[in-house]
């Protein structure tokens, strides 16, 4: 089969927002593909910037089929969820507004899916910075670029195929569980039954954790089949209302994972529960912020989709957990005084026979042996 004319359609969804200085650089990047049996759909998630403008003009020469959708301001989720509804591919891949795809992308994503029949591809990425001071100084640059290189490698240079809950598992023991919709390529009908959370952030991690163990067969390959780029504008800033969005969205999550470990395996239990707590011990620590900042009242409920019985028992459950690291702490406490009392026991009961008659009279006469053996091992 030669898959540049006769391979499987793909839709590459591209969710758009406030990107003009960037886009036309990421539409090229598909439109220069050496597989060409793709679709483009770009979702503009109501910008406020020239992105719109600059995306009609940069698929004026793409020959193969384009959809530009244009919506009011959803967030992330909504976009790509969007993109999907519009997908008509056998395989759906997200790129995001700001990132790059190599040449060879898109043959190897379909190269690797048809071979293997794969459900979901995961890969590795190369991260770059248009401006070596996109995190303040050079030094900071080079080592964000080399953390999130280490992060991104996969440890599987031969493509390793298994079922979805295997590879899950393997991601989380092994620490390459990388929560990026734009490091795996999925087939449609998957990715139909598993849409974005919509209206939190960190969705990634919801997603990949719902696609993965939902896939029969999925693959993984440490090749480097995606440029993240790396640029200041695309972090957060930690106010109080990135605070609030924080903790709903770690909230959130932790209650779909809750809902997940009812319903799973027990083959891959532990696995999830792992992830699980960690986004529980994440929620903990923005509603301590929260309250520290006396920001709690600021919660639309509403807005997070957060019920107020909800919020009600995790809060009872912060007091639980409290609760209980105060009774550790006071266990480990007195485990700790316990053992410096035997400490000072065993100290006045080994002074006691040192300062005894039978001890003194003992070091006398051993003086002269213990003399003797010191000469011999000189």
């Amino acid at each position: 089969m030669k898959l540049d004319n006769n391979g499987p359609l793909v839709s590459v969804v591209i969710p758009a927002y406030n990107v003009a200085e960037y886009i036309n650089q990421t539409i090229a990047s598909v439109r220069e593909q050496s597989y060409k049996n793709w679709e483009l759909i770009v979702v503009d998630d109501g910008s406020t910037d020239r992105t719109l403008e600059v995306i009609a003009e940069s698929v004026k020469q793409i020959r193969q089929h384009v959809v530009v959708h244009h919506q009011e301001n959803g967030g992330l989720s909504a976009a790509r969820n969007s993109g999907v509804k519009l997908a008509t591919g056998e395989y759906v891949y997200f790129l995001d507004s700001d990132d790059l795809l190599p040449q060879n992308a898109l043959l190897r994503f379909v190269e690797l899916s048809y071979q293997n029949a794969l459900d979901v591809l995961s890969f590795s990425a190369v991260n770059f910075a248009d401006d070596s001071y996109a995190m303040g100084d050079e030094e900071s640059t080079k080592r964000r670029i080399e953390e999130y290189d280490e992060y991104y490698d996969r440890i599987n240079n031969q493509i390793c195929v298994s079922s979805g809950e295997d590879a899950f598992i393997s991601m989380v023991n092994s620490n390459h569980f990388v929560p990026s919709a734009p490091l795996s390529f999925y087939r449609k009908t998957l990715v139909e039954k598993t849409p974005f959370y919509k209206g939190i952030l960190f969705e990634d991690n919801l997603f990949m954790t719902q696609i993965l163990l939902k896939a029969r067969r999925v693959g993984i390959i440490n090749e480097k089949l995606y440029k993240r780029r790396i640029r200041s504008g695309s972090i957060m800033h930690n106010d109080a209302h990135d605070y609030i969005r924080r903790f709903a969205s770690h909230f959130v999550i932790s209650e779909e994972l809750r809902k997940m470990l009812g319903d799973c395996s027990n083959h891959v239990y532990e696995a999830l529960e792992s992830i699980y707590s960690r986004f529980v011990a994440l929620s903990m620590d923005d509603y301590c912020k929260l309250l520290q900042r006396n920001q709690i009242d600021l919660l639309n409920l509403n807005q997070y989709e957060l019920c107020r019985d909800s919020l009600v028992q995790y809060q009872v459950f912060y007091k639980t957990q409290l609760a209980n690291m105060h009774v550790k702490s006071e266990e480990l406490y007195a485990e700790n005084m316990s053992l410096k009392q035997d400490n000072s026991f065993l100290e006045k009961e080994t002074q006691q026979i040192k300062d005894s008659w039978t001890y003194k009279i003992g070091l006398v006469i051993t003086a002269l042996p213990r003399w003797a053996k010191h000469q011999i091992t000189k």
